[in-house]
C-alpha cells in the first residue's frame, strides 16, 4: 500500500511541475561574456511559472546556470556584473551588481531609473522587496512601506502636477511606472 502510494506521488509530482530553460547573459566583472541557460519551473496545467522566489533566479549567494548540453554551473553574485534574460511573460530582464545583491532595472528613464532588490532575510528566510529611484546626479531616493510617496515627490520635485498624481496612488508597480513615465515626458 505504502509502495503504490509512494508511486502516485511520484508520478503526480512529475506531472504536476515542468522545466523550460531561458536563455541567459551574464557580462562578469573582467567584461567576459557568458552565454548560459537558467531552469524554470511551470505548472503542466496552467503552463505558469510556480511562483517562487529561486524560478527565476537564486542570487543571494549564487547562480545556477545551465551550458547547452546541460551541466550545470555554479556562478557566484559578486563575480556578476551584470546580467540579461527574457522572461516567460517576453519581457527583458536586466539585473545590474550593487556590490551586494543584484537589482532589477524595472524602468530606465533619461531622467530617472527604478531599481528593484530583492533580500533574503538570514534570520528567518523570508524575502522583502527594496524599491529605489537614482536621479541622474546619482542620488537615491527608496520607495520603502513607509516614506515612499514622499520620497517620490521629491524624485520628480521638477513636476509639480505629479503630485496629486503621487498622493492618490497606492504605489504600486504600474502606479510607479505611470508616474515615471510621465515624469520623463
Amino acid at each position: 500500500m505504502s509502495k503504490s502510494l509512494l508511486v502516485l506521488f511520484v508520478f503526480i509530482h512529475i506531472s504536476c511541475f515542468s522545466q523550460e530553460y531561458l536563455d541567459l547573459k551574464i557580462v562578469n566583472y573582467n567584461n567576459d561574456t557568458i552565454f548560459s541557460r537558467i531552469k524554470i519551473y511551470k505548472d503542466i496545467i496552467s503552463r505558469k511559472p510556480v511562483d517562487n522566489i529561486q524560478n527565476y533566479y537564486n542570487y543571494f549567494n549564487t547562480i545556477t546556470v545551465f551550458d547547452t548540453e546541460g551541466n550545470k554551473n555554479k556562478i557566484k553574485v559578486n563575480n556578476i556584473k551584470t546580467l540579461y534574460f527574457i522572461d516567460l511573460k517576453g519581457e527583458n530582464r536586466i539585473y545590474y551588481n550593487d556590490g551586494k545583491y543584484l537589482k532589477e532595472l524595472k524602468f530606465n528613464g533619461v531622467k530617472l531609473k527604478w531599481f528593484r532588490t530583492i533580500r533574503k532575510n538570514v534570520y528567518d528566510g523570508s524575502i522583502t522587496y527594496h524599491d529605489e529611484l537614482t536621479d541622474i546626479n546619482g542620488k537615491t531616493y527608496y520607495l520603502g512601506l513607509i516614506g515612499a510617496k514622499k520620497n517620490m515627490k521629491k524624485a520628480t520635485i521638477s513636476k509639480p502636477e505629479l503630485i496629486p498624481l503621487i498622493e492618490s496612488s497606492n504605489m504600486d508597480d504600474s502606479e510607479i511606472l505611470e508616474i515615471l513615465k510621465k515624469f520623463e515626458d
